[in-house]
C-alpha cells in the first residue's frame, strides 16, 4: 500500500482483515504514524495484525516506494502483492513497480474516492494532468537517475 490518502490505508487494512493478502507492506510511512493510529482510523483491531503489517519509512517517491516494496517483497518470499494506491496514481505506481519489483505477481487494487463536482471535478483534473506528466517520466526513465527526495511520499 502507497501511502499519500487516510482512505488508502483503510482499504489495504480491509484486504488484510477480510483475509484477501497475507501481510501488508505500508510503504512511505511518515515519521510519526503507526498502526495503532491506522488500524482505528480503518476500524480493524491493531493488536490483531501487528505482526502482519510492516511499516516502510524509507520511501519517498512513486519509485522509492517500488524500491522499498521490492526489497520487502523479496524478504518476505511474496510471490503477488496487491497494490493498494489512488485510481489517478495506479497507471504510473504500476509501471514503476513492473519496473523494480521483479518475480512477482502484480496485481492493481485502486481507490476512488474522487469528487464529481464543482471543485473537486477541478481538482480531480488538475491531479489527472500532474499524474500524466509524471508518467511520462517515468515512461521514459527519468525516475530510474533521480536521487530520492525528502519530504512527503508522491
Amino acid at each position: 500500500m502507497l501511502t499519500g490518502g487516510a482512505e488508502r490505508i483503510e482499504v489495504a487494512l480491509r484486504l488484510l482483515a477480510d483475509g484477501r493478502a497475507e501481510k501488508l507492506l505500508i510503504s512511505g510511512t511518515g515519521g510519526g504514524a503507526d498502526l495503532r493510529g491506522f488500524a482505528g482510523r480503518a476500524g480493524v483491531d491493531a493488536e490483531r495484525f501487528a505482526d502482519r503489517v510492516t511499516l516502510g519509512y524509507s520511501a519517498t517517491t512513486t519509485h522509492g516506494n517500488a524500491a522499498e516494496t521490492a526489497a520487502w517483497a523479496k524478504d518476505n518470499h511474496i510471490g503477488s502483492l496487491i497494490v493498494v494506491t489512488a485510481y489517478y496514481h495506479m497507471p504510473r505506481a504500476m509501471l514503476e513497480f513492473r519496473r523494480v519489483v521483479r518475480n512477482v505477481e502484480l496485481l492493481s487494487f485502486p481507490v476512488d474516492r474522487s469528487q464529481r463536482n464543482g471543485l473537486g471535478r477541478m481538482l480531480a483534473a488538475r491531479l489527472l494532468v500532474e499524474e500524466y506528466c509524471k508518467y511520462l517520466a517515468v515512461t521514459v526513465g527519468v525516475t530510474d537517475w533521480l536521487p530520492p527526495r525528502a519530504g512527503r511520499p508522491a
